[in-house]
């Protein structure tokens, strides 16, 4: 390192006077083995832009992008940029980005995950399950009655009801890869990834539990006084042949069979 210009002492600190009292790399990268990562990488990439966590002359750290031009004479030059605040925009951005997914797959009313949510879900789990061959459940849960007590308590009672239920529901579920999402209407579905039907058919037997404790009145119910769920259950492990549809077909199936029976309880239909 003969020569540096002004910027580079504006940015890092260090006038050539400085330089040729220490080592250039050393006093950028402190750190050996990150150290030998930068030349590595710089003398190997050529007018390439590569970004590294460089080291000011005052210990601040700052994002810089560097690349290497190598002169016939078999001297370089090392050309570089401060590229902190376009870094901070940069993740900024992606906050955001995220941000807005997250809003995107999340049902306005209830909180929950969305159709878009559960159908990314779904398939996300169906092909992870496809390679580890472990088992997939999945509950499709239907609110007994809920036009009746709509068409009783007005549809903000019925709001609050919706509220209720999807709360009661994510309340019984423990893990992080479980997913409980507002599947239209009045219908709520329960991705169980790594789940047999005896733990799925448990888990749909906590949900009704819970539900029940909530002591919804539901005066025109024929069934019981307050609100209830019937619930269909589906149970396969994936293959990759098959689309995740064919779940929530056996779900649905399992659904209409449960409430062909008297409601307020659930089926399960396994593969």
């Amino acid at each position: 390192m003969i020569w540096v210009n002004q910027e580079f002492e504006t940015v890092l600190g260090w006038s050539v006077e400085q330089l040729r009292e220490h080592n250039l790399m050393v006093e950028l990268y402190p750190d050996p083995e990150y150290r030998q990562q930068v030349t590595d990488t710089i003398q190997q990439a050529d007018r390439n832009w590569r970004d590294f966590k460089t080291r000011t002359r005052l210990g601040q750290v700052i994002d810089t992008t560097w690349a290497n031009i190598k002169l016939s004479d078999g001297s370089s030059i090392g050309i570089g940029q401060d590229i902190s605040d376009r870094k901070k925009i940069v993740l900024a951005l992606e906050e955001t980005n995220r941000e807005l997914q997250h809003l995107a797959n999340l049902d306005g009313l209830t909180q929950i995950a969305n159709r878009r949510g559960f159908d990314e879900h779904l398939q996300r789990e169906w092909n992870r399950l496809t390679r580890e061959a472990a088992p997939l459940s999945l509950l499709l849960c239907d609110i007994d009655h809920f036009k009746l007590y709509n068409d009783t308590y007005g549809h903000i009672a019925g709001d609050q009801c919706l509220r209720q239920i999807a709360r009661a529901i994510a309340e019984t579920l423990k893990r992080s890869a479980d997913l409980v999402s507002r599947y239209g209407g009045e219908e709520f579905a329960v991705i169980l990834p790594n789940t047999v039907a005896a733990g799925a058919t448990q888990v749909a037997e906590l949900i009704q539990a819970r539900v029940q404790q909530l002591q919804i009145d539901h005066g025109r119910s024929p069934i019981a006084p307050y609100i209830t769920v019937s619930i269909g259950i589906a149970t396969t492990i994936p293959v990759q042949q098959v689309l995740p549809d064919a779940l929530v077909a056996l779900a649905d199936e399992a659904l209409y069979q449960a409430k062909a029976q008297g409601r307020n309880a659930y089926r399960l239909y396994s593969l």
